[in-house]
């Protein structure tokens, strides 16, 4: 699995851990990836939480990477523990790899979900045990190439990609006030 975030309070990377310390006492041999920035403090307290569930060698401290989309594509499943976000930019470049989401029940990322499939949304209130059992089955049947494919194109139809954002802008801010679609 992979987390990808800045090392901020609201990516919440420590539910990534507790999520894989629930997945791995469940006998599932999975590991987690966290990428993105990387701040003392809080990679201390990461990697204490993970030792204390057991897991310290099943979790990577990437760190900042130029290589996001290959290990996008490499991993089983993309989770965000996030408490808030806007619409975040990583749930959009797994969806186009065909890469399992797996993220917190937030207005933007319901948002994506609505128009592009592979996403799954769990409240943060639901238990670490729900967390790692929606994994376990996500990531149950890797993708296929043309899996992969198919998400591309879907993605490449969405309203997501700049050309189709822009596109849309503009229409929008070329009406005559007053006219709505």
């Amino acid at each position: 699995m992979v987390h990808i975030g800045r090392p901020e309070a609201n990516k919440n990377r420590v539910r990534a851990i507790d999520v894989l310390v629930a997945l791995c006492a469940r006998g599932v041999d999975a590991r987690l990836q966290i990428i993105g920035g990387q701040d003392t403090a809080e990679t201390a307290e990461l990697l204490a939480r993970a030792s204390a569930g057991g897991v310290r060698d099943r979790v990577e401290m990437l760190g900042e990477r130029d290589d996001v989309p290959r290990l996008l594509v490499a991993a089983s499943l993309l989770l965000l523990t996030s408490y808030y976000e806007g619409l975040p930019s990583v749930v959009l470049e797994a969806c186009a790899v065909a890469t399992p989401v797996l993220a917190t029940d937030l207005p933007g990322v319901g948002e994506i979900a609505r128009l592009l499939p592979g996403i799954t949304l769990l409240p943060l209130s639901a238990t670490d045990e729900i967390w790692a059992d929606t994994a376990r089955a996500l990531t149950a049947v890797p993708p296929l190439l043309d899996d992969r494919r198919a998400a591309l194109r879907h993605f490449v139809r969405s309203p997501f990609t700049i050309e189709n954002w822009q596109r849309e802008l503009t229409a929008v801010w070329s009406r005559p006030p007053g006219k709505h679609r």
